[in-house]
């Protein structure tokens, strides 16, 4: 029995996107540029099989950053950027899914978010551009180097489709400063607190 429907994008050399994050289209770029939305059906055991483009019906929610076709094409418009939602409704079910597709500009800023757990610290960095929308990095810009001082930077992934992510290892509790460079020329420098988790009291009769 079919529990729902999910949405994958890929490029049109059956790349997925991760994130469904692509860069805007320049004016100046002569052809238009095109993504295939791929419909999925998954049972109550979450197996995945594809179902055919010809049982579904595709929309957008902004055809001025992107339309859709009959066969789950996606064309992007020139100079046009944001957050467009392609939907997809099974024609037999009635079931539906969505998928958030971000068109970014060029990034002008990395953000950094950092979860911290007793002597270690996620960071996970993203670009964004002038909206403040996720944004993708050049294809031969996915390096970052981090400054961290006394810390020990360690599982450095680079930028991939707009994100990224390391992880920091500190010996010592306390504030350390960390400093990202970017291979986009971006930097972003934050603090990192490590801190004694604080022992919860045994619950106990008083």
């Amino acid at each position: 029995k079919v529990e729902r429907l999910g949405l994958k994008l890929y490029d049109m050399e059956d790349k997925k996107i991760d994130n469904a994050a692509v860069k805007m289209v320049k004016d100046e770029e002569e052809d238009e540029v095109e993504y295939k939305v791929r419909v999925y059906e998954y049972d109550e055991n979450g197996i995945e099989r594809e179902v055919d483009a010809g049982d579904v019906y595709f929309s957008t929610s902004d055809a001025k950053i992107a339309t859709v076709d009959r066969d789950g094409i996606i064309t992007l418009k020139k100079d046009a950027s944001g957050v467009v939602t392609i939907t997809a409704v099974h024609e037999e079910t009635d079931m539906t899914a969505t998928l958030d597709i971000t068109v970014s500009g060029a990034p002008v800023a990395v953000e950094a978010e950092v979860t911290v757990d007793g002597l270690e610290a996620e960071v996970e960095l993203k670009y964004v551009d002038e909206n403040g929308n996720l944004a993708v990095e050049d294809e031969d810009k996915k390096g970052y180097r981090v400054y961290a001082g006394d810390l020990e930077v360690d599982d450095q992934d680079d930028f991939k489709n707009g994100k990224a992510s390391f992880v920091l290892l500190a010996e010592e509790y306390g504030t350390y400063s960390v400093r990202v460079v970017t291979d986009e020329g971006l930097s972003e420098t934050f603090d990192v607190t490590f801190s004694e988790k604080e022992e919860k009291p045994a619950a106990g009769k008083v």
